[in-house]
């Protein structure tokens, strides 16, 4: 019996299920990339799927594949923007090795970003309201309230923040934080108001700290 032709051919198993999956991710992240930019223009009730699909180029079949209505889109590129936020705000913190010095460069990256308008419309305006506000806290407090744990946590072993329960001081600082955000959101003139708030939180950190 002859044996079988020998192919030098690689094979590549289910080579096209993982090219449905590359572009499956691919059309998931261009709607999300572009309803951002639309919601963050003209917020999420003005924007309309119709005007979504259009401007992404994909079928009103290829979005609720992904995402189950408006809603649930909305919530994926609000968790874009917390999440592209809380880098900038870890990248800003590591520009300095003290700790104290480090949180108030990281609130000063969260209030500059607050001035902006994705971060306006998509996490303080419209995030409590389509997302309802226990949900926007938690998604919130899970991009940001461990941030600030380990900030306050670094100060303390450092000896420059007197020593306290964490947690509590965390709860308070990470409130007061995003309550200054959405003051500088909302405000007339952002960066005055934004400045403003820099100063409070650095009188805030220096009578904190040990040296105070």
């Amino acid at each position: 019996m002859a044996p079988a032709p020998r192919s030098d051919k690689l094979e590549v198993p289910n080579a096209g299920g993982h090219k449905r999956v590359e572009q499956g991710e691919a059309t998931r992240g261009n709607l999300i990339l572009i309803s951002r930019e639309l919601f963050a223009a003209k917020g999420f009730a003005e924007t309309g799927t119709e005007e979504i699909v259009r401007t992404a180029q994909v079928t009103r079949g290829a979005l609720y594949h992904h995402f189950k209505d408006k809603e649930d889109l909305f919530r994926a590129v609000f968790e874009n923007v917390e999440a592209e936020l809380a880098d900038r705000v870890v990248l800003a913190a590591a520009r300095r090795s003290s700790p104290m010095e480090q949180l108030r460069l990281g609130i000063n990256a969260f209030l500059d970003a607050c001035t902006e308008p994705a971060v306006q419309r998509i996490v303080l305006q419209d995030g409590p309201t389509v997302l309802g506000w226990q949900l926007w806290h938690e998604i919130d407090s899970r991009y940001f309230f461990g941030l600030v744990v380990s900030a306050l946590k670094e100060a303390i072993d450092a000896g420059v923040l007197r020593r306290q329960p964490v947690e509590p001081l965390a709860h308070v600082l990470y409130g007061a934080v995003t309550q200054a955000g959405m003051v500088v959101g909302t405000a007339d003139d952002k960066g005055s108001t934004r400045n403003r708030m820099r100063t409070v939180f650095k009188e805030l950190l220096d009578d904190l700290s040990v040296s105070a």
